[in-house]
């Protein structure tokens, strides 16, 4: 339900959806009130038309690789692309991939990257942090029935239960996508 101009000035944060075909377009978070950033939802191609109208957007593109849904999230001020981050979903809509990106590069962080293991319902059980060269230093235990595992220990700690076969994707920050 869309708020008036009155109440909006009552709440502290309010997210309008803005449809078009009944596909969303754009949301505009408002803060106390105020228009404080505008995200627009669309396709590559239409990146330039929105700056031209909006040259402090934030736009948000979706791809699908192998079944896995990728959202790139660029920042613009001025026209100027000021921040670039990939976020991958699963085919449960758990984010299994963060990662802000390198602008001169165009190649993630590794040492900000964040890849998250869940289970079959749904629950985070790792998160998985990871050096500048992208291999995995340290996976904190969500669940909290057991200490959080230092890579260099699985193997060789017998009351480590987590083990690297069939869990590849998280020992390292790349790939993006699981194979």
């Amino acid at each position: 339900m869309e708020l008036t101009t009155a109440q909006l000035s009552l709440v502290e944060e309010y997210r309008k959806n803005i449809y078009e075909d009944s596909v969303l377009k754009r949301v505009e978070i408002f803060k106390n009130g105020s228009l404080s950033l505008t995200q627009y939802l669309v396709g590559s191609s239409e990146i330039d038309d929105v700056l031209l109208s909006d040259p402090n957007a934030q736009i948000i593109t979706h791809e699908t690789f192998n079944g896995y849904d990728q959202e790139t999230s660029l920042v613009y001020r001025d026209g100027g692309l000021i921040g670039k981050r990939i976020i991958v979903l699963d085919e449960n809509d758990n984010c299994i991939y963060m990662a802000p990106i390198d602008l001169i590069s165009d190649d993630p962080d590794y040492s900000s990257v964040v890849k998250t293991l869940y289970d079959e319902e749904g629950e985070d059980l790792y998160e998985f942090d990871y050096n500048e060269i992208g291999t995995c230093v340290h996976i904190y235990n969500l669940q909290e029935t057991q200490a959080d595992i230092f890579p260099s220990r699985i193997g060789v700690d017998p009351d480590i239960e987590f083990s690297w076969t069939g869990n590849e994707y998280y020992q390292f920050a790349y790939p993006v996508i699981p194979a």
